[in-house]
Formats: C-alpha cells, sequence, structure tokens
C-alpha cells in the first residue's frame, strides 16, 4: 500500500469515527440515555482506543489511551488498537482517578500540607514602534 493509499485510509476511517459521534448524539437527543456513548466522550473529538497485542510488534495488550480521531484512525487502520468498550473505559478512568489521588498524597508529604503557588507581578505593556 502506498503512502498516499494508507492516509486515504485513515482520512476514511477519521470521518467515519465522526459520523459514528453524530449517530450516537442524535440518539441522545432523542433518548437522553447516556450510555448510546458506550464510554466514549460526548464532545467527539476524541476517543478510548485499547491497544491490541501485534506479534513481533512488542507491544502490550489492554492498554487504554484517549486520542484524537485522527490519530485514532491512524492507530484502527495500522491494526495496533481497538476501539474501547465501556468496561475497559471504566477501569481506566478509575485507575486514573485513584493515581490522582496518590499524587496528592504524595504532594501533600513533600510539601507538608502547604500549597505554593507563585504568581508572576504584571509588567507594563511594551509599546511598538512608538518613540
Amino acid at each position: 500500500m502506498s503512502s498516499k493509499e494508507f492516509w486515504g485510509h485513515v482520512e476514511a476511517k477519521r470521518a467515519v469515527l465522526v459520523e459514528e459521534h453524530k449517530a450516537r448524539v442524535e440518539q441522545f437527543s432523542r433518548t437522553q440515555d447516556e450510555s448510546v456513548f458506550q464510554g466514549q466522550p460526548k464532545h467527539g473529538k476524541s476517543v478510548f482506543l485499547v491497544s491490541r497485542e501485534v506479534y513481533g510488534s512488542g507491544s502490550k495488550a489492554g492498554s487504554v489511551c484517549e486520542v484524537f480521531l485522527r490519530l485514532a484512525a491512524q492507530r484502527l487502520i495500522e491494526g495496533m488498537h481497538s476501539l474501547a468498550n465501556i468496561d475497559e473505559i471504566s477501569r481506566f478512568l478509575a485507575l486514573q482517578a485513584a493515581n490522582g489521588q496518590e499524587i496528592k498524597k504524595m504532594e501533600d508529604v513533600l510539601n507538608k500540607g502547604v500549597r505554593s503557588v507563585y504568581v508572576r507581578p504584571a509588567e507594563p505593556p511594551v509599546s511598538k514602534g512608538v518613540a
């Protein structure tokens, strides 16, 4: 497959992802049932993918990530990933939340519970070309 053909397939897959999202939004507007999104983001700019084990590539199956549609389309065409299902997405989001809590605990220990915020003082605007 030539590069031009490959990227043509990627663009076609991206268009399919967009249309699938539009169909889910239409169904949601009729039913108000959030399960129509199947765990995928409601904004439609990205999707959750799950990695597949591909012989010889060294890839690890089961890793979930959120990517923009064009990259998602590319990974789907390459066969390295598939769309994540709601169970995989739920586990991923739960792990992200747990990791966030662990990071917060570590920061509290390191900062002894004190949060520091650095605010840079405002500077007067520099005029351009006027002397």
